[in-house]
């Protein structure tokens, strides 16, 4: 940008305008602008833990048939606790 200004032949003018000034307007803005919020965002779709849920449920009753063997209906329990609970269900 210095380059860009060389128009006004004065160097310390220049400076002035491209450095001083940009970190002048910097910081007086500073504070009011996030460019994000903060946290998680995840998108919104209703009732998303229960279809999910639901999904899994059926999936594993297809593989394993009616009734699912221990282990696995514990570690269903287990890895549907982890995700719901932490609101990742919408990424599934």
């Amino acid at each position: 940008m210095l380059d860009e200004f060389a128009f006004l032949k004065d160097q310390d003018y220049i400076n002035e305008i491209v450095i001083q000034n940009t970190y002048a307007f910097t910081d007086a803005i500073a504070n009011d602008i996030k460019p994000l919020k903060h946290g998680l965002h995840t998108p919104n779709i209703p009732e998303v833990d229960e279809k999910l849920t639901k999904l899994v449920y059926a999936e594993a009753h297809k593989i394993y048939g009616d009734v699912l063997p221990a282990k696995i209906e514990e570690r269903l329990v287990r890895e549907l606790r982890s995700i719901t609970g932490n609101k990742y269900s919408v990424i599934y």
